[in-house]
């Protein structure tokens, strides 16, 4: 019984070594960035991932998922590897590292012709908006989303999937305002052309630092629980030889 049971035992880590390191690389630019017809994500953090999971596992495998796939399966474990902002919710599924791999602002973001002064989220009550779904870079925009929808006031409040048709709408003065990630606005208006059609107004909601994140369920964190060490220094790494400082000016960010 003895000889079975480590038997088992062997054939079961056999079999978790076996199957490749997955990696989330959601159509993010300009940390990742998928185009139509390619099968390879390109962008800082998948640059980055590329290098760090690479050491780790060869034949990482580098999956696109919606957003609610993408963290349902962070939680089974079928996706091993993400970078994500901390949010103490997360914990209770991922486990973070502790090196800043790259970091994001969100702001609001107007059409070119609009004159109107926003100054406040709460300035948006009076103004027509398109918001990104899953998109809750803080607090504050979590309590003012939450009173916005609660509270009827004449006006748009359109939750969308897709960050590139919000930014059309906002060029063709079809919705006043939006929150989104200003590296991503600025490299999806210049791709389309519309980088004279929107603007940033200037008012932050929230800077945040991303980390590599580790399913907790994921059977190669199990068997390799020191990845997340490997993963920082390999970050530590590239910031000491000028390769992240080289891929954050690249990415003009």
């Amino acid at each position: 019984m003895r000889l079975w049971l480590n038997f088992l035992a062997l054939a079961l880590a056999t079999s978790a070594k076996a199957r490749p390191l997955t990696v989330s690389a959601p159509d993010w630019p300009p940390f990742y960035i998928h185009e139509d017809g390619n099968a390879l994500y390109r962008g800082m953090a998948w640059d980055i991932l590329a290098n760090c999971a690479g050491q780790i596992d060869k034949d990482a495998v580098f999956d696109m998922y919606p957003i609610r796939r993408m963290f349902k399966y962070m939680e089974t474990g079928d996706l091993d590897l993400n970078i994500m902002s901390f949010k103490a919710e997360r914990t209770s599924t991922v486990n973070y590292g502790k090196e800043i791999v790259f970091e994001n602002t969100y702001g609001v973001w107007s059409g070119a012709s609009h004159t109107a002064k926003i100054k406040s989220l709460t300035d948006l009550n009076a103004l027509n908006v398109a918001l990104l779904i899953g998109l809750h870079p803080s607090e504050e925009y979590k309590k003012w989303l939450a009173i916005r929808q609660a509270t009827p006031s004449g006006k748009e409040t359109l939750i969308l999937n897709e960050q590139e048709q919000i930014l059309k709408m906002l060029a063709d003065n079809r919705i006043d305002a939006t929150v989104g990630s200003g590296p991503e606005f600025r490299w999806r208006a210049r791709k389309l052309g519309l980088s004279t059609k929107v603007r940033d107004t200037g008012l932050l909601i929230q800077r945040q630092a991303y980390f590599f994140v580790v399913a907790k369920e994921s059977s190669i964190y199990k068997h390799h629980p020191d990845i997340l060490r490997r993963l920082d220094q390999c970050v530590k790494d590239m910031k000491k030889s000028g390769a992240w400082a080289k891929l954050k000016e690249h990415y003009q960010l």
